[in-house]
C-alpha cells in the first residue's frame, strides 16, 4: 500500500477529530456532539446514510471483506447465505429472506449479497 492509505484499515475509534469539524462518517451515523455528555446515542434513518453504506469507499471494501469470508464457508449457496445472514442479523433467515437472497445471487456476485446484508436495518439499528 501507498503510505498515504496505510491508514485506511485504523478503526475509527482512533481517528482525529476537531469538535467544530465533524468526521463525515460520524455526523452520517449520528454521532453525538464531542461537546457534551451523551448518556445515549440517538438513531436515525436517512438518505445519506443509505448512500454512504452503497458508495463510500470503506463500506465498499468491508463489503467484499465479508463476500470473501461467506465464500470461503462450506457447504452450497444457501448454506452460504444462512451463513452470513446470520452474522449480520444474529439469527437464521426465514425461508422468503433465504429465497430473496439466493435470487440475488443467481444474478449477480457475492460482494453484491454482501453489501445487501450489511445494509439491512437489522444489522445497523440492533
Amino acid at each position: 500500500p501507498k503510505p498515504d492509505s496505510l491508514d485506511r484499515y485504523r478503526r475509527s475509534i482512533y481517528t482525529y477529530t476537531k469538535r467544530s469539524i465533524p468526521y463525515p462518517m460520524f455526523a452520517a451515523f449520528d454521532a453525538p456532539s464531542r461537546e457534551f455528555c451523551a448518556p445515549r446515542r440517538l438513531r436515525s434513518n436517512t438518505p445519506i446514510q443509505a448512500l454512504m453504506t452503497l458508495n463510500d469507499e470503506t463500506f465498499i471494501d468491508a463489503s467484499a471483506a465479508f463476500a470473501k469470508k461467506i465464500e470461503a464457508h462450506d457447504g452450497d449457496d444457501a448454506a452460504r447465505i444462512t451463513f452470513g445472514f446470520q452474522a449480520v442479523t444474529s439469527r437464521l433467515p426465514n425461508e422468503k429472506e433465504t429465497a430473496r437472497l439466493l435470487e440475488l445471487k443467481a444474478v449477480t456476485s457475492w460482494p453484491d449479497v454482501a453489501t445487501v446484508l450489511l445494509n439491512l436495518d437489522e444489522g445497523f439499528n440492533k
